[in-house]
């Protein structure tokens, strides 16, 4: 008997991944999404389905060796995107704007 949830569609992709509760949440989703179980995703990638859990819900002490493995059992990757920070110039202090940085 298969206890596995249905499949769902497959989101393309996750935005503002700031933070460890958010990755958890987004890799809870894209399990789901593929109709895999925590066990099913444990087994495949070599953790204890405690592992699972604790990172779907955000424990921050995920190894990243691990987290790779776990990536690599869900067919997904995880990508790093350089975000310029908006610094605040002289002129956006006197009136209260913020000027975008120069490319």
């Amino acid at each position: 008997m298969n206890t596995s949830p249905p499949p769902q569609p497959v989101p393309r992709s996750y935005r503002h991944l700031n933070r460890p509760r958010d990755i958890g949440a987004a890799l809870a989703a894209l399990r789901r999404s593929v109709g895999m179980t925590q066990a099913e995703l444990a087994g495949r990638a070599s953790v204890t389905r405690k592992w699972i859990s604790e990172m779907e819900n955000g424990k921050a002490t995920a190894q990243i060796g691990v987290l790779c493995r776990v990536l690599g059992a869900l067919d997904a990757r995880l990508e790093i995107v350089h975000m310029p920070s908006r610094r605040p110039s002289l002129r956006g202090l006197v009136f209260g704007a913020l000027e975008e940085p120069a490319p």
